[in-house]
């Protein structure tokens, strides 16, 4: 048993009574783990003695009855049972297969009483929950069905009838969502109460009770009774659950309830459910409309949570038709944003976005994005910190004094300290205390998802490296940019999800990539691949730069670095000249950052995609030949990078060849012959071991 006397003392009594025992004392034993009466007591270390080198369950005679009469017995026969004896220390095999109900009867068979209640205490409670040891969930079910009152318990339909038993067990209404949502079918009692947390205002269990109702037959019927409730928060999550659901009755009962809905909140459910149904919703997004509503809301007081934000100051918009719209229409879709709380833009925004014409689009999200993150991160002005240190510094400035009187050689700098150098100290720490937070503003996030995609990632960078402990807000912008298909924030959410320094950012950078590949169609591998930055580059590998009255060129090298060329001249040039007195000063200066931004992106994209073609290689990954072409060959950036790489050709007989891109935009062979791939083969980065 591993016990020397001679290392530990308190091992010597315990090697006393071992020695004791003899061949009887184990015949009584075997007799007692089979359920027989036995005159001898083994409850002092009878799990040291059995589970010798666990040798005992290798037979193919040992069970599960077995091992709960071990843990019974080693215990003075206590009827309680902590579960970490049965999911840390009893083999897998002996459980893992068996429906509930079995596992009761294996523990009554143990000598254990109220096994039902024990059992049951354990799945409805998340302390030790069954469900990650069993091999399937669903093996609890049969059990909650024989005793749907634990259920009803759960869900305080009937009152605790068990506290006489065990004054602590507890059944919890989370636990309780999930296995009723497994149920084949819905006991009629927990109707009622589903419908009360599927309406809900909190949203903790929402999500799923709807999940469980939807397999009700006509369910719809009971929902669309909400679409009168006296709450608008009721009302609202009646219109979205309807969204969700088919049945010819929903849309006229939507129809219904918009034609007198008062609420915007409301309303924009409804259009939204309307959409999700197929209903053509024009009618309700014209001009005339979209202004008449405008009109009302604006007359509304702002809630107290947006009063920072200037409504006049939002940029100027146009429809898809080039005419101008109006300031109010804008202003109005921003509100209700703001009201509806939710940064993932909703099918309605989008809507609301697409009747702008591209650049309106890219100029308001950017906007809106912006002014988030600025109130967001707001500090004291000079004036505002300036005047909290002089009320702070008087008292300060004492406080200063006195430790210096006390302990002069620990604070010899507050010796000649004055009451101006107090100022400055509190002003320079108010200076860089952020004033407040946006995230009550969040919706206005919804909005924002089609902004410019480099200006996004550059504002979205700063942010992420000063407040990386924001997280909150950064959950809230990447879940709303996420909805973009720019291939800049794409390549920043790969870049989060990769390497971040807050975990929960991480995975949700993660989540938001599963997402985007889902709507688009797109495998991660093919994601990465058609979302790589470029730079700033058009398919010919150049960018044109209208300089004032000169027109300007950059390509690159073959060094992968940019050369720049005035196009009249035809003369290489350093960098972008100074501006000419006929020159526009301001969109001078917007060029050259601009171009900044776009040498900051090649370098980034470079690094990126080497170590990307370095991975591939290593785990042997093939690309079509048409994907291979379009999306690596053809790339402005990673056309260079293909050309320092031999890459291999699979035809479908299962022939191959070597080949390599050229300087002069050839394919050539290892022979050096210009060579034409099959659009049905299959392309790899060769390799010395392939």
């Amino acid at each position: 048993y591993g016990l020397n006397p001679d290392i530990y003392s308190d091992h010597t009594d315990e090697i006393q009574r071992l020695s004791a025992l003899k061949p009887e004392h184990f015949k009584a034993l075997v007799k007692l783990i089979n359920g027989e009466k036995s005159a001898f007591s083994f409850a002092q270390n009878l799990e040291n003695m059995i589970n010798f080198k666990n040798k005992i369950y290798a037979y193919p005679e040992f069970t599960l009855t077995h091992y709960l009469r071990i843990q019974r017995i080693s215990r003075s026969y206590l009827d309680s049972f902590y579960w970490q004896w049965l999911y840390w220390f009893a083999p897998k095999s002996l459980y893992c297969h068996l429906d509930l109900r079995q596992l009761s009867y294996h523990f009554q068979e143990a000598g254990y009483v109220h096994t039902d209640l024990l059992i049951g205490s354990n799945i409805l409670d998340d302390i030790y929950n069954i469900e990650d040891y069993l091999a399937d969930k669903k093996q609890a079910v049969p059990f909650l069905m024989a005793h749907v009152d634990y259920l009803e318990e759960a869900f305080e339909i009937t009152s605790p009838q068990y506290k006489h038993i065990n004054n602590n067990y507890q059944f919890k209404k989370s636990q309780a969502l999930k296995y009723l949502k497994l149920f084949p079918e819905l006991p009629q009692q927990f109707i009622l109460p589903l419908l009360q947390t599927a309406l809900a205002t909190q949203k903790s269990y929402r999500q799923i009770s709807q999940e469980i109702l939807s397999k009700v037959p006509n369910i719809h019927s009971r929902i669309i009774e909400a679409l009168t409730d006296s709450k608008q928060e009721i009302r609202a999550t009646a219109a979205e659950w309807l969204g969700n659901l088919q049945h010819e009755e929903i849309t006229p009962a939507l129809l219904q309830a918009i034609g007198i809905e008062k609420k915007e909140i409301v309303y924009a459910s409804l259009l939204n459910a309307l959409e999700k149904q197929g209903y053509d919703i024009k009618s309700f997004i014209s001009e005339e409309t979209l202004l008449n509503n405008a009109i009302k809301a604006l007359k509304a007081k702002i809630s107290s949570s947006f009063t920072w934000f200037d409504l006049s100051t939002l940029p100027v918009c146009a429809w898809q038709n080039g005419t101008a719209v109006d300031a109010r229409i804008i202003q109005y879709w921003v509100i209700l944003a703001e009201k509806l709380k939710d940064p993932i833009p909703n099918p309605l925004f989008i809507r609301y976005l697409n009747l702008l014409d591209p650049q309106s689009q890219s100029i308001l999200s950017t906007f809106l994005l912006q002014s988030f993150i600025e109130y967001d991160s707001r500090c004291y002005s000079f004036a505002e910190a300036t005047a909290i240190a002089e009320e702070k510094a008087p008292v300060r400035l004492q406080h200063f004094q006195e430790l210096y009187q006390r302990y002069p050689e620990r604070f010899p700098e507050y010796q000649n300290i004055t009451l101006s150098d107090t100022i400055q100290e509190i002003r320079s720490v108010y200076m860089r205390m952020v004033v407040g937070t946006a995230t009550k503003s969040k919706g206005i996030l919804a909005l924002s998802y089609l902004a410019d995609g480099q200006t996004a990632v550059k504002l979205l960078r700063h942010y992420c490296k000063n407040f990386y402990y924001c997280t909150t807000q950064i959950d809230y912008m990447l879940s709303a940019l996420s909805y973009s298909d720019d291939a800049n924030i794409i390549q920043l959410l790969m870049e989060i999800s990769r390497a971040y320094r807050t975990n929960s950012i991480q995975e949700k950078a993660k989540v938001l990539l599963k997402q985007i590949a889902d709507r688009l169609d797109w495998s991660a591998d093919q994601l990465r691949d058609r979302t790589i930055p470029t730079a700033g580059m058009d398919a010919s590998g150049k960018i044109f730069l209208s300089y004032g009255e000169r027109e300007f060129e950059a390509y690159l090298n073959e060094k992968n670095e940019f050369i720049l060329k005035n196009i009249e001249t035809g003369k290489v040039v350093k960098s972008l000249p100074t501006a000419r007195p006929t020159d526009d000063a301001v969109i001078l200066k917007e060029v050259k950052n601009y171009f900044n931004q776009c040498k900051k992106e090649l370098k980034t994209t470079l690094s990126d995609q080497r170590q990307y073609l370095y991975e591939n290689m290593c785990r042997e990954r093939v690309w079509s030949a048409q994907d291979w072409i379009t999306y690596l060959y053809q790339h402005p950036i990673v056309h260079g990078l293909t050309q320092k790489l031999l890459w291999i050709e699979h035809y479908t007989d299962g022939q191959s060849r070597i080949f390599r891109p050229s300087e002069d935009q050839c394919l050539l062979d290892l022979n050096d012959d210009e060579i034409q791939l099959n659009m049905d083969s299959q392309i790899q980065i060769a390799h010395a071991c392939l």
